[in-house]
Protein backbone atom coordinates (compact mmCIF):
# COMPACT_ATOMS: atom_id res chain seq x y z
CA UNK A 1 0.00 0.00 0.00
CA UNK A 2 1.37 3.43 -0.97
CA UNK A 3 2.10 5.60 1.96
CA UNK A 4 0.24 8.96 2.44
CA UNK A 5 1.92 11.73 0.92
CA UNK A 6 1.55 13.79 3.99
CA UNK A 7 3.65 11.23 5.87
CA UNK A 8 6.97 11.27 3.68
CA UNK A 9 10.08 13.25 4.53
CA UNK A 10 11.35 13.57 1.73
CA UNK A 11 9.20 15.56 -0.13
CA UNK A 12 6.91 18.76 0.31
CA UNK A 13 3.65 19.71 -1.65
CA UNK A 14 4.21 23.32 -2.55
CA UNK A 15 0.17 23.68 -4.83
CA UNK A 16 -2.69 21.18 -4.61
CA UNK A 17 -5.56 22.78 -6.67
CA UNK A 18 -8.54 21.74 -4.92
CA UNK A 19 -10.31 20.76 -7.82
CA UNK A 20 -7.13 18.31 -9.07
CA UNK A 21 -8.17 14.68 -9.94
CA UNK A 22 -6.45 11.68 -10.33
CA UNK A 23 -6.36 10.22 -13.79
CA UNK A 24 -4.77 6.79 -14.27
CA UNK A 25 -1.20 6.63 -15.40
CA UNK A 26 -0.80 6.45 -19.18
CA UNK A 27 1.35 7.70 -21.46
CA UNK A 28 4.45 7.40 -18.57
CA UNK A 29 7.84 8.53 -20.66
CA UNK A 30 11.21 8.36 -19.58
CA UNK A 31 14.42 9.88 -20.72
CA UNK A 32 17.60 8.92 -19.14
CA UNK A 33 21.06 9.70 -20.67
CA UNK A 34 22.79 7.22 -18.66
CA UNK A 35 21.55 3.67 -18.79
CA UNK A 36 21.99 2.45 -15.10
CA UNK A 37 19.73 5.49 -14.01
CA UNK A 38 17.06 4.35 -16.75
CA UNK A 39 17.28 1.00 -15.00
CA UNK A 40 16.88 2.47 -11.50
CA UNK A 41 14.11 5.12 -12.76
CA UNK A 42 12.03 2.40 -14.52
CA UNK A 43 12.19 -0.63 -11.60
CA UNK A 44 11.80 2.54 -8.72
CA UNK A 45 7.99 2.74 -10.92
CA UNK A 46 7.26 -0.98 -11.06
CA UNK A 47 7.63 -1.40 -7.65
CA UNK A 48 4.65 0.91 -7.38
CA UNK A 49 2.66 -0.68 -10.23
CA UNK A 50 3.99 2.62 -12.22
CA UNK A 51 4.96 1.15 -16.25
CA UNK A 52 6.44 3.68 -18.42
CA UNK A 53 4.97 2.97 -22.00
CA UNK A 54 8.55 4.85 -23.62
CA UNK A 55 11.93 4.44 -22.64
CA UNK A 56 14.84 6.13 -24.45
CA UNK A 57 17.92 8.40 -23.97
CA UNK A 58 17.52 11.55 -25.22
CA UNK A 59 14.72 13.48 -25.96
CA UNK A 60 14.37 13.26 -29.69
CA UNK A 61 13.85 9.53 -29.70
CA UNK A 62 10.64 10.36 -28.00
CA UNK A 63 7.40 9.09 -30.30
CA UNK A 64 5.33 11.91 -31.93
CA UNK A 65 2.18 11.16 -29.14
CA UNK A 66 2.94 13.27 -26.62
CA UNK A 67 2.77 11.50 -22.96
CA UNK A 68 0.83 12.28 -20.29
CA UNK A 69 3.98 12.46 -18.17
CA UNK A 70 7.26 13.04 -18.65
CA UNK A 71 10.68 11.85 -16.67
CA UNK A 72 13.53 14.00 -17.40
CA UNK A 73 17.21 12.40 -15.91
CA UNK A 74 20.12 13.80 -18.45
CA UNK A 75 23.06 13.68 -16.34
CA UNK A 76 23.94 17.74 -16.01
CA UNK A 77 23.18 20.53 -13.05
CA UNK A 78 20.43 21.86 -13.02
CA UNK A 79 20.66 25.00 -14.39
CA UNK A 80 21.93 23.92 -17.07
CA UNK A 81 19.04 22.41 -17.91
CA UNK A 82 16.76 25.10 -17.98
CA UNK A 83 16.99 25.81 -21.86
CA UNK A 84 15.97 21.83 -22.56
CA UNK A 85 13.17 21.95 -19.93
CA UNK A 86 11.84 25.17 -20.89
CA UNK A 87 11.74 23.70 -24.80
CA UNK A 88 10.00 20.79 -23.45
CA UNK A 89 7.48 23.33 -22.30
CA UNK A 90 6.84 24.48 -26.09
CA UNK A 91 7.11 21.28 -27.74
CA UNK A 92 4.72 19.13 -24.96
CA UNK A 93 2.86 22.05 -23.27
CA UNK A 94 0.00 19.64 -22.13
CA UNK A 95 3.00 17.11 -20.66
CA UNK A 96 3.59 16.90 -16.75
CA UNK A 97 7.49 17.10 -16.55
CA UNK A 98 9.31 15.55 -13.33
CA UNK A 99 12.97 16.32 -12.74
CA UNK A 100 15.22 13.25 -11.55
CA UNK A 101 18.79 14.81 -10.71
CA UNK A 102 21.83 15.27 -8.53
CA UNK A 103 21.94 17.44 -6.10
CA UNK A 104 23.47 20.30 -6.98
CA UNK A 105 23.06 24.39 -6.31
CA UNK A 106 20.98 25.09 -3.55
CA UNK A 107 19.02 27.85 -6.06
CA UNK A 108 18.54 25.39 -8.78
CA UNK A 109 15.14 23.89 -7.71
CA UNK A 110 13.67 27.03 -8.56
CA UNK A 111 14.86 27.49 -12.03
CA UNK A 112 13.72 24.01 -12.75
CA UNK A 113 10.02 24.90 -11.10
CA UNK A 114 10.22 28.42 -13.25
CA UNK A 115 11.37 26.26 -16.25
CA UNK A 116 8.24 24.46 -15.92
CA UNK A 117 8.85 21.30 -14.31
CA UNK A 118 5.78 20.13 -11.70
CA UNK A 119 8.20 17.70 -9.71
CA UNK A 120 11.77 17.55 -8.77
CA UNK A 121 13.54 13.87 -7.52
CA UNK A 122 17.15 13.88 -6.46
CA UNK A 123 18.71 10.61 -7.54
CA UNK A 124 19.82 9.51 -4.13
CA UNK A 125 15.83 9.87 -2.73
CA UNK A 126 14.78 8.46 -6.25
CA UNK A 127 13.73 4.41 -5.36
CA UNK A 128 11.56 5.48 -1.87
CA UNK A 129 9.92 9.41 -4.06
CA UNK A 130 10.24 8.52 -7.13
CA UNK A 131 6.52 6.86 -7.91
CA UNK A 132 4.80 8.96 -4.69
CA UNK A 133 5.89 12.20 -6.89
CA UNK A 134 4.87 11.08 -9.95
CA UNK A 135 1.18 10.39 -8.69
CA UNK A 136 1.03 13.35 -6.43
CA UNK A 137 2.29 15.59 -10.18
CA UNK A 138 -0.65 13.92 -11.87
CA UNK A 139 -3.10 14.87 -9.36
CA UNK A 140 -2.27 18.46 -9.51
CA UNK A 141 0.35 18.80 -7.28
CA UNK A 142 3.78 20.58 -7.71
CA UNK A 143 6.54 18.99 -5.38
CA UNK A 144 10.03 19.16 -4.20
CA UNK A 145 12.49 17.81 -2.15
CA UNK A 146 11.60 18.72 1.37
CA UNK A 147 15.20 20.73 2.24
CA UNK A 148 14.29 22.76 -0.50
CA UNK A 149 11.05 24.07 0.14
CA UNK A 150 12.43 27.50 0.74
CA UNK A 151 13.72 28.14 -2.79
CA UNK A 152 9.97 28.28 -3.17
CA UNK A 153 8.27 29.69 -0.32
CA UNK A 154 10.55 32.88 0.57
CA UNK A 155 11.61 33.24 4.30
CA UNK A 156 10.54 35.63 6.63
CA UNK A 157 12.94 38.17 7.65
CA UNK A 158 13.97 41.25 9.82
CA UNK A 159 14.52 44.24 8.99
CA UNK A 160 17.87 44.30 10.71
CA UNK A 161 18.70 41.12 8.21
CA UNK A 162 17.63 42.62 5.23
CA UNK A 163 20.11 45.28 6.38
CA UNK A 164 22.92 43.01 6.65
CA UNK A 165 21.82 41.05 3.36
CA UNK A 166 21.92 44.46 1.27
CA UNK A 167 25.34 45.61 2.48
CA UNK A 168 26.24 42.09 2.21
CA UNK A 169 25.53 41.97 -1.70
CA UNK A 170 27.55 45.48 -2.01
CA UNK A 171 30.69 43.41 -1.14
CA UNK A 172 30.79 45.07 2.78
CA UNK A 173 33.16 42.80 5.15
CA UNK A 174 31.80 42.12 8.56
CA UNK A 175 33.79 44.82 10.19
CA UNK A 176 32.42 47.19 7.67
CA UNK A 177 28.84 45.50 7.99
CA UNK A 178 29.21 46.14 11.98
CA UNK A 179 30.78 49.88 11.41
CA UNK A 180 27.37 50.61 9.28
CA UNK A 181 25.02 49.59 10.88
CA UNK A 182 26.54 50.05 14.57
CA UNK A 183 27.00 46.90 15.48
CA UNK A 184 30.12 44.52 17.04
CA UNK A 185 31.48 42.60 14.58
CA UNK A 186 30.53 39.27 16.46
CA UNK A 187 26.32 40.51 16.28
CA UNK A 188 26.99 40.38 12.66
CA UNK A 189 28.56 37.07 12.32
CA UNK A 190 25.11 35.68 14.61
CA UNK A 191 23.61 37.54 12.10
CA UNK A 192 24.85 35.55 8.79
CA UNK A 193 24.62 32.12 10.59
CA UNK A 194 20.76 33.02 11.19
CA UNK A 195 20.24 34.82 7.31
CA UNK A 196 22.21 31.47 5.83
CA UNK A 197 19.89 29.23 7.82
CA UNK A 198 16.85 31.02 6.72
CA UNK A 199 18.12 31.43 3.29
CA UNK A 200 19.27 27.91 2.89
CA UNK A 201 22.57 28.75 1.62
CA UNK A 202 26.42 28.58 2.74
CA UNK A 203 28.09 31.58 1.70
CA UNK A 204 28.24 35.28 1.23
CA UNK A 205 28.66 34.57 -2.36
CA UNK A 206 25.27 32.74 -2.33
CA UNK A 207 23.57 35.11 -0.56
CA UNK A 208 24.66 38.17 -3.10
CA UNK A 209 23.29 35.58 -6.28
CA UNK A 210 20.02 35.22 -4.00
CA UNK A 211 19.64 39.12 -3.55
CA UNK A 212 19.79 39.59 -7.52
CA UNK A 213 17.38 36.54 -8.32
CA UNK A 214 15.04 37.45 -5.84
CA UNK A 215 15.38 40.34 -4.19
CA UNK A 216 11.79 42.03 -4.33
CA UNK A 217 10.80 38.58 -2.97
CA UNK A 218 12.75 38.79 0.22
CA UNK A 219 11.52 42.43 0.80
CA UNK A 220 14.79 43.56 -0.29
CA UNK A 221 15.13 46.85 -1.88
CA UNK A 222 18.48 46.58 -3.44
CA UNK A 223 19.90 48.41 -6.76
CA UNK A 224 23.50 47.84 -6.32
CA UNK A 225 24.45 49.93 -4.18
CA UNK A 226 21.97 52.74 -2.38
CA UNK A 227 21.51 50.59 0.55
CA UNK A 228 24.52 51.81 2.53
CA UNK A 229 23.87 55.04 1.00
CA UNK A 230 19.95 55.06 2.39
CA UNK A 231 21.86 53.40 5.74
CA UNK A 232 23.73 56.60 6.63
CA UNK A 233 21.98 59.21 5.10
Amino acid sequence: MTRPLADDPLFTLISAPASAGCPNHDGLAVVASHELLRHRIVDALRRDRLAPEVVVADVDELPDDPPRVLLVATGRGLRARDGLLRALGRRLPETLVVLVAERDSRMSVRAAVEAGVSGVVFADELESALAPTVRAVVAGQTVVPRDRRREIDPPTLSARERQVIELVAEGLSNQEIGRTLFLAEATVKSHLSVIFRKLGVRSRSEVTALVLDRGDELGLGWDGGSAQADLQG
